[in-house]
């Protein structure tokens, strides 16, 4: 992407680096990656893990990535080696270009540590929609991601994920917006299986991105990353 086609709040981050995670609740089976002069994915979950048998169940965030890279829904996926996705994205008409590397074994307490909280502009947050306690977790999570960073709110995208499964629903969709309206964040609901919303997500981070920026002095704009 060149520096001619990109919308003027985004020009500052050309040619930095900019992370995106996506994290839910306890159990992280997989960590997504990418660089791009533009745009850096970073994607992570955390999935609940109740009895041996779920580990082979795909990860929220793997299945998320997938259909939003190929358009497909995995029933099976083993997040064990590296393996790097590219997507266009386009967004308010400007077309971006990313690239993510899917990489596994990381759980929430290696990754949220004092080095993610360095100049990271936002965050997003999945849970599943069938698991209260995954709900609960990113609460958890995001109250970790402010002791690192020691401010009182920070550029969040709340993402329910699983809304195909209506009938284990635990999680309503008020819960999620009355969740962002008390974080004064962003949120939707996607479903990985339909390909519903999984690219509203990608662009509500974009959002996100912006509207901080207007909010931030310009001395201290630049580097973007989100995680």
């Amino acid at each position: 992407m060149s520096s001619k086609a990109a919308t003027p709040e985004l020009k500052k981050y050309m040619d930095k680096r900019v992370f995106v995670q996506l994290n839910g609740a306890r159990k992280v089976t997989g960590v997504l990656r990418g660089f791009d002069p533009f745009m850096n994915l970073v994607l992570d979950e955390a999935v609940e893990e109740t009895n041996p048998a779920e580990k082979t169940s795909i990860g929220m965030v793997s299945s998320m990535v997938i259909q939003f890279v190929e358009n497909v829904f995995v029933d099976s996926y083993f997040p064990t080696i590296e393996r790097t996705f590219t997507k266009s994205l386009t967004y308010h008409g400007q077309q971006y270009e990313v690239e993510i590397i899917d990489t596994a074994g990381q759980d929430e307490f290696s990754i949220f540590n004092g080095k993610h909280a360095l100049d990271v502009h936002g965050y997003v947050l999945v849970y599943s929609v069938t698991s209260k306690l995954s709900f609960d977790m990113i609460g958890v999570i995001r109250d970790k991601i402010l002791n690192f960073t020691g401010t009182d709110w920070v550029p969040i995208v709340i993402v329910g994920n699983k809304t195909d499964l209506q009938g284990q629903r635990q999680v309503t969709r008020e819960d999620g917006e009355d969740l962002a309206a008390r974080w004064k964040c962003l949120s939707c609901e996607t479903s990985a299986k339909t390909n519903n919303n999984i690219g509203k997500a990608f662009e509500l981070m974009i959002a996100e991105i912006e509207k901080s920026t207007d909010q931030v002095p310009e001395e201290k704009q630049g580097e973007c990353i989100i995680l």
